[in-house]
């Protein structure tokens, strides 16, 4: 092993965890070291994604069965007291649209 390569450095983790990752490192045959290392590599490696936007609009169709199948609500048409206020928070930026067009 080269040396100049690695850096030593003292890590304070829960036991737990500790218990954890020393359970998957003998599970496959590595060293806890080896374990910690393979699994930041593949952390650090991949690019960081950037949140959406509008976490709303960007749901996945499986994600929103899924939430609408545990709230038992698969199926069923989307609820006047859900879909009237979004209608009208339209109407009302519609309107103000309108008044600060023709104000200037």
């Amino acid at each position: 092993m080269d040396d100049d390569r690695y850096t030593r450095i003292t890590l304070r983790i829960p036991r737990e965890l500790h218990a954890e990752l020393q359970r998957a490192a003998d599970t496959t045959s590595k060293s806890l070291n080896a374990e910690i290392i393979g699994r930041l590599q593949g952390t650090v490696a991949e690019p960081q994604a950037k949140p959406p936007v509008n976490p709303v609009i960007e749901l996945k169709p499986e994600v929103m069965a899924e939430a609408l199948r545990r709230y038992g609500l698969l199926g069923q048409s989307i609820s006047r007291s859900i879909r009237k206020p979004a209608i009208q928070h339209k109407r009302t930026a519609l309107r103000r649209a309108k008044k600060g067009k023709g104000a200037g």
